[in-house]
C-alpha cells in the first residue's frame, strides 16, 4: 500500500486494514482500495455533482453479486461483472446462470429498459430504484437480494475525495 500510494500510504492501510497472517486478507484489502479509488468513489462525486447541477433524476447502482459458482466466483463482485446480466450473454462466458442469477438478469434488463423507455429504472417489483439523494449518497445494490444501501464506503470516499 505504500509502494503503491505513497504518502497516502498509511491512511490507506488504516482505512483498508489486513493481516500480516492472511496474505489473501492483503489483497482483498489492496482490492478493496483500488476498487474505492478508481471506481466507487468516482461515481459517487459523479452522481453528487449531477445530482447538485440538474433537474434530471440520478440513479446510482452498485453490482455486488458474486457468481455463483466456477472461475468468476473466484473474483467477488468485479467491474463489468454486470455485463452479462444486462445483456443476457452468459453463453459469451459458457456459463450458465443459476435461477436467482436468471431472475436478477431479468430484473436488471427491465429496469434498463424501463430507465430507457422512461427515464425511471423500476423493474415493477416490490423494490423501487430510489433517485440518488447526496445526503443519503444512496444506492440500489444488484445483488440476488437487491436493497437499497446508503452511504457503500462513506469513510474509504472521503479519504480519496481529499487527495482528488
Amino acid at each position: 500500500m505504500r509502494a503503491n500510494f505513497g504518502a497516502l500510504g498509511d491512511a490507506v492501510i488504516e482505512r483498508y486494514p489486513c493481516s500480516h497472517l492472511n496474505p489473501i486478507s492483503g489483497q482483498s484489502a489492496y482490492v478493496a482500495a483500488i476498487s474505492a479509488a478508481f471506481f466507487t468513489c468516482p461515481s459517487r462525486r459523479a452522481a453528487a455533482a449531477a445530482a447538485k447541477s440538474q433537474t434530471e433524476p440520478v440513479y446510482r447502482y452498485l453490482f455486488t453479486h458474486r457468481y455463483d459458482y466456477g472461475p468468476l466466483f473466484a473474483l467477488g463482485a468485479f467491474h463489468t461483472g454486470e455485463l452479462p446480466f444486462v445483456f443476457d450473454t452468459f453463453g459469451a462466458l459458457a456459463y450458465i446462470p443459476t435461477p436467482s442469477e436468471s431472475a436478477l438478469s431479468k430484473s436488471i434488463r427491465h429496469r434498463w429498459a424501463a430507465f430507457a423507455r422512461t427515464g425511471a429504472p423500476h423493474d415493477g417489483g416490490a423494490l423501487a430504484w430510489p433517485r440518488y439523494d447526496g445526503a443519503l449518497d444512496n444506492a440500489l445494490a444488484l445483488d440476488t437480494d437487491a436493497h437499497v444501501v446508503n452511504g457503500f464506503d462513506d469513510a474509504g470516499c472521503d479519504l480519496w475525495d481529499s487527495v482528488q
